[in-house]
């Protein structure tokens, strides 16, 4: 674990993870030995446990919550876990397996909008984990945004000096990874799910928040 974790350190003597919000209860039993938590306040508890033992870990312990919208996300996992692709690093194509899967064109003809939506929802369920999970931990926090990050990754170099981590003033943030889908492709998989959903003048914010309104109906 700790050989893991000397390999985050950057140049200016930082050190940084990449988390994913869903897979902090299973880290945190991993790490604990503890049973794998199911119910949301198990998961609440066995993440904040993780992460609190983790700053005794460094002088200094922040978060950087990363965001994107929601119907945005629901239709590039319906891509991902069509074609296979979930990640292009440095011009690379990661996939989840070696085997024969649709490109993202023959993707958008198999395009299913309520399989889109459903993965949709659960981001939002993921989202108000993040909400309730940085809620009750005490450390400094800062926010950006998806689209913000990949057109601008120097706004991040900001953030980490206005959370105090001095060193990375001056430092040059290289962008790893773009995104998998083309803007054209996930536009028209978002104009079949406004058609599903019944939206005939669209937008993303407003497709965010029929996902939005449909996990408090169901509340």
């Amino acid at each position: 674990y700790e050989q893991c974790l000397n390999r985050c350190e950057d140049e200016s003597g930082n050190f940084g993870v990449t988390i994913m919000a869903d897979y902090l209860p299973l880290i945190s039993a991993k790490y604990y030995g503890d049973e794998i938590a199911t119910s949301h306040q198990d998961r609440l508890a066995a993440s904040i446990k993780y992460i609190e033992r983790q700053a005794d870990n460094f002088e200094k312990l922040s978060l950087i919550i990363l965001s994107r919208n929601l119907a945005e996300q629901g239709i590039s996992e319906f891509f991902a876990t069509t074609t296979g692709v979930y990640h292009v690093a440095r011009n690379t194509v990661n996939r989840i397996d070696n085997t024969a899967r649709p490109t993202h064109e023959q993707a958008l003809e198999q395009f299913d909008p309520a399989v889109a939506f459903k993965f949709a929802k659960r981001k939002a369920r993921q989202r108000e984990f993040i909400n309730d999970l940085t809620a009750n931990l005490d450390f400094g926090r800062g926010c950006i945004s998806y689209d913000e990050l990949v057109a601008d990754p120097q706004s991040l170099v900001k953030i980490l000096v206005d959370l105090g981590f001095s060193r990375a003033s001056g430092r040059t943030v290289e962008s790893k990874q773009k995104k998998v889908v083309s803007k054209d492709i996930s536009e028209m998989a978002a104009a079949k799910l406004a058609a599903y959903l019944g939206e005939n003048h669209w937008t993303w914010s407003s497709l965010e928040k029929r996902v939005t309104s449909s996990i408090m109906a169901l509340e």
